[in-house]
């Protein structure tokens, strides 16, 4: 089990200081207190799991930010393009809380349980 400090976490992590922080009080990276006053220290395999976890989705070279299937997210693009009606209406959707979503970093993802289910309530 390896040990990080801080400085050493955001050059691994290709970040300043400040954003592992910000993590560490969002509580997306797990840390600890060291033994002198003011250390942080962070567990190795912690901070490879974050930054594995932090890029859920990619942007393919149109632009279009896709989502870890694996997982079962889907943009809002793409369930715009699955229920063939458009983003502002998957959008406002949303809004309405007419179809649930989670919003990471800065995109709404819906799982496809929640497509299939609005799907139905739509066509009934």
């Amino acid at each position: 089990m390896s040990i990080l400090t801080v400085k050493q976490a955001a050059e691994i992590n290709g970040t300043e200081i400040s954003a592992i922080y910000q993590a560490i009080r969002k509580k997306r990276l797990r840390a600890t207190r060291g033994k002198q006053r003011g250390q942080v220290q962070i567990d190795a395999q912690d901070l490879y799991e974050y930054i594995s976890s932090k890029h859920d989705h990619h942007e393919t070279p149109n632009g279009r930010v896709l989502f870890n299937k694996r997982k079962g997210f889907y943009s809002v693009a793409e369930c715009a393009e699955y229920l063939n009606i458009t983003k502002n209406a998957v959008y406002y959707a949303i809004r309405m809380k007419r179809m649930k979503a989670k919003k990471i970093r800065y995109s709404f993802v819906v799982s496809i349980e929640e497509l299939d289910r609005f799907r139905n309530s739509v066509v009934e």
